[in-house]
């Protein structure tokens, strides 16, 4: 399925097929956050009459910590998941909502992927986040964990024009939920290094957005060449980097809106 260009910086998307605003839109966020960074999406969602639901990954937020096991973490997360919803996953989250479309594909009316990549870690043959990056945060883990969330969150924003501002909003909106659970923060850790998703997302078959930020530090752009095979359509927010619905929240639901709507223009 391609994708339908607006006249905008933006190139806003459109999804020819059923009406999807009329299903509730599912979030769920990324490693070491919690629900309250889809506050501003939320409020639009609300303008816009649109069922809205937050689910938190287990030990993060009011989360209770679940079995540290991949299969437990994708069952708990569905489980609260409506039937015939729209899911949204951002990061580690939209790992987690790849992996959810292709086990309970009957659930979902829709699939939207928010800097979220089918393998975190890079190789010779796959852009993502180095290796020995995410191992470094890894062991400074175990010695600070306040500090390896402080310096996580500073790379969302990274080559963001409103870094400051973005990484402030995002401590803000962190901070007002309890702590993550240290073992449920390092088994987020270990998913992102583990986990490849690319050869089975071919199996997903219902309307599929992967939205990307062109700035993106962590989930470089250079992914989405290396996923055209796959059905579901592409966007790129220009000056966006990790976190498109916290730098650019208007414009990243207007998107999400048009492309839910099935319009053929720019709102």
């Amino acid at each position: 399925m391609s994708l339908s260009l607006a006249n905008s910086d933006y190139g806003l998307p459109s999804y020819q097929g059923t009406n999807l605003s009329e299903f509730p839109l599912v979030c769920v966020h990324g490693w070491g956050m919690n629900p309250s960074v889809f506050s501003e999406l939320e409020r639009h969602a609300e303008q816009n009459k649109q069922r809205f639901i937050t689910i938190a990954l287990p030990g993060h937020g009011a989360s209770p910590l679940v079995n540290i096991d991949y299969e437990a973490w994708v069952d708990h997360i569905a489980a609260q998941i409506p039937q015939q919803s729209i899911l949204l996953g951002w990061s580690l989250g939209g790992m987690l909502a790849m992996a959810i479309a292709l086990k309970y594909p009957n659930k979902l009316a829709g699939l939207i992927s928010v800097a979220a990549s089918p393998k975190f870690v890079a190789d010779d043959a796959w852009p993502g986040t180095k290796a020995n990056v995410l191992a470094t945060f890894q062991q400074q883990l175990q010695q600070n964990p306040k500090l390896t969330q402080e310096r996580f969150l500073a790379l969302q924003a990274m080559g963001s024009p409103d870094a400051r501002q973005d990484i402030k909003r995002l401590k803000q909106l962190v901070l007002s939920q309890p702590e993550p659970h240290p073992k449920a923060l390092e088994f987020g850790l270990t998913l992102l290094e583990q986990l490849d998703l690319r050869e089975a997302l071919a199996h997903i078959n219902m309307p599929w957005l992967r939205v990307w930020g062109k700035l993106d530090g962590l989930t470089p752009i250079a992914q989405k060449e290396r996923l055209q095979h796959l059905s579901g359509q592409d966007w790129v927010i220009a000056k966006a980097s990790h976190a498109p619905f916290i730098s650019h929240p208007q414009t990243f639901y207007q998107g999400l809106r048009q492309w839910m709507n099935g319009a053929t223009s720019s709102p």
